[in-house]
């Protein structure tokens, strides 16, 4: 009964280990496309200041809508810099839920790591397909 128990328990614990890198992998891929947005929402930002600016210096509107629209551009640059952050952190946490840390190998061993890969796919019988090789 107590080897069961331990089995039991071994099994649930390798369960969670699976849903937090799954967990992990998704916030990841939901924070990676991010960047882009937000960088656009940055860049939309700033043009829109650049036509508020060109209005009020032609008097057609006025100091509150030039303030908004400094604080909307300064926010939006703000956002844009911290996605890359939010992503990095992400990565972070699935490579802890992995307990490794590919971020930081060597090119060496990460050209081990995918050597490896490549085997252990053809060995499968799927023929992976590398582009950065």
């Amino acid at each position: 009964e107590e080897l069961s128990g331990l089995r039991l328990e071994r099994q649930s614990t390798s369960e969670r280990i699976e849903e937090r890198i799954r967990s992990a992998l998704y916030q990841t891929g939901a924070s990676y496309p991010s960047i882009k947005l937000s960088r656009q929402g940055a860049e939309a930002s700033r043009q829109n200041l650049d036509l508020v600016t060109d209005s009020y210096m032609r008097g057609v509107v006025s100091i509150i809508d030039l303030l908004d629209a400094q604080n909307t551009a300064l926010l939006s640059d703000e956002d844009s810099e911290n996605a890359v952050y939010t992503f990095l952190i992400d990565l972070m946490r699935v490579e802890r839920a992995m307990g490794r840390f590919d971020f930081f190998m060597t090119p060496d061993d990460r050209e081990a790591m995918f050597q490896k890969l490549e085997a252990f796919f053809q060995k499968a019988g799927v023929q992976p397909t590398r582009k950065n090789k």
